[in-house]
């Protein structure tokens, strides 16, 4: 879990258990990917274009027309220098070119110098539904409409990723975006303005489509894990009956979240408690969060301590939110070895979770780009899933889902894709952007990131993933709204 300045991760101290015995056999999970679709969804087509300076004009939701220090407001939720996070990037890889590309001119307009090649720009864009992050794939040198580019991207995008998708109430929201983007190319040249009004109505149905579920639903299995996180020690009964109900029709799992201060035995009961009641768990080795802390030696001890006390666990998380920041050093050397040390010691799955974010931090950390540094060919072999953790508080994902995890699984084929961490409005994290309902973070927008993102995890034909739920403890149980809402699909 990600820190603000240092995050609760496996939070206080743990319920301390004594009862040993054997963990609780279940049939061996299935690991990995076997339904490959030979490289994930498809890749952008994106010209090669000459270097040059592009001028974005760019208008309002009431129509009037942005100036540099308007659009800033605009696109960082007016939370200042924190809210910055427009990127160029690869359109290809997804992996960064430069931070900070958007200034002001001498004029006060919005600009970019635009480097030759291929090049998109991301960044954070209100929608009625919340901010997403915006993927633009660049077009040359010269002034150009904001509004009609984004537009024209989501319903390109809708379109690229929506191949084979079954009828549904997609279809005519996808209609709509069309009609709606028609009529902003008419106006583009002698009515900019009306132009743009057209154009952010097509980005408005285009992102709410793109959001849809419009694929046939699979039926559940091992490959559909419907997942949450318990950070603390626990052995109430109900607690893990509640689990597996909210799964459905899905295989339920529960992340169990080891605290570094606790020996491994003291587990066993919980885990035994979790498989009885027919929860697959996956222990988390150790939180983003304690990484810093725990040096590559003693992390080595803790792997060995914790693979040889539970060696029939049905997954361990290698590595949590692994490109975080915060995470010191060592970082790529401990998820090689724990990923070797599981695979020749253990029987179960292991999944590897990347942090999301493209622009929010540093180049290097940005998700794609420290997945190409750090991940060698030889580790990736070892990982049967990998698993992407979402806050969408901090850094908003929305429109770019598609093309986020068809990148992913393109760069990861044989490998399950997940959402690994989901969560919202809580006070370890702080909130700039919202999605579902500004005013109610942690009631209607906890429920809205829920019921956005979770179901696609179960839809998309390049995932054959699912999902983890990271507070269980504190915004689930015992069973609320959220936990109906997840229940639900």
């Amino acid at each position: 879990m990600a820190p603000t300045t240092g995050s609760p991760g496996s939070g206080g101290t743990p319920e301390v258990t004594t009862t040993s015995g054997p963990s609780t056999p279940l049939t061996p999970p299935t690991c990995g990917r076997d339904d490959a679709p030979g490289g994930g969804g498809p890749a952008p087509d994106v010209a090669s274009e000459p270097a040059g300076q592009i001028r974005f004009v760019a208008y309002g939701p009431d129509g009037e027309l942005l100036d540099h220090r308007a659009f800033a407001a605009l696109q960082t939720n007016r939370q200042g220098d924190t809210g910055f996070n427009d990127t160029l990037l690869d359109p290809a890889t997804l992996e960064v070119i430069e931070i900070g590309a958007l200034y002001p001119d001498e004029r006060g307009e919005v600009v970019l110098d635009r480097p030759a090649g291929p090049v998109a720009l991301s960044l954070a864009w209100p929608t009625e539904l919340g901010y997403s992050t915006v993927i633009v794939d660049l077009p040359g040198p010269g002034t150009h409409l904001f509004n009609l580019l984004v537009a024209r991207q989501a319903v390109a995008d809708l379109d690229r990723y929506s191949v084979g998708a079954s009828a549904g109430e997609w279809q005519s929201v996808r209609a709509g975006a069309g009609e709606a983007l028609a009529l902003a190319e008419t106006l583009a040249a002698e009515n900019p303005a009306a132009a743009a009004a057209a154009a952010d109505r097509a980005f408005e149905l285009a992102s709410r489509a793109v959001l849809m579920p419009r694929f046939a639903p699979r039926a559940g299995g091992d490959l559909l894990p419907k997942g949450v996180t318990i950070d603390r020690v626990v052995v109430d009964p109900e607690l893990w009956s509640s689990v597996a109900a909210m799964a459905g029709d899905r295989t339920p799992w529960a992340r169990i979240v080891f605290d570094p201060e606790v020996p491994a035995e003291v587990y066993r009961s919980t885990i035994d408690a979790a498989r009885a009641a027919g929860v697959r768990v996956l222990g988390e080795l150790l939180d983003s969060s304690a990484m810093a802390q725990v040096p590559l030696a003693d992390f080595e001890d803790r792997v060995k301590e914790y693979v040889d006390a539970f060696p029939d666990l049905d997954a361990w998380e290698v590595g949590n939110e692994v490109n975080g920041n915060w995470l010191g050093a060592d970082v790529a050397e401990k998820i090689a070895f724990a990923t070797r040390y599981v695979n020749e010691n253990a029987t179960g799955c292991t999944m590897l979770t990347l942090y999301w974010q493209l622009g929010e931090d540093t180049e290097s950390s940005s998700m794609f780009s420290w997945a190409a540094a750090n991940l060698d060919a030889d580790t990736i072999a070892g990982i049967d899933d990998i698993s992407v953790s979402m806050w969408v508080q901090g850094h908003p994902m929305g429109t770019a889902f598609d093309r986020v995890f068809t990148t992913l699984a393109r760069r990861y084929p044989a490998q399950r894709l997940l959402i690994g961490e989901l969560g919202y409005g809580n006070d370890d994290l702080e909130l700039l952007w919202w999605w579902g309902d500004a005013s109610d973070p942690t009631g209607a927008g906890r429920r809205a990131v829920a019921e956005t993102y979770l179901p696609l995890m179960f839809d998309r034909p390049w995932l054959s993933g699912g999902g983890f739920w990271w507070y269980y403890l504190d915004d689930l149980y015992p069973p609320n709204d959220l936990w109906a809402t997840i229940a639900a699909f």
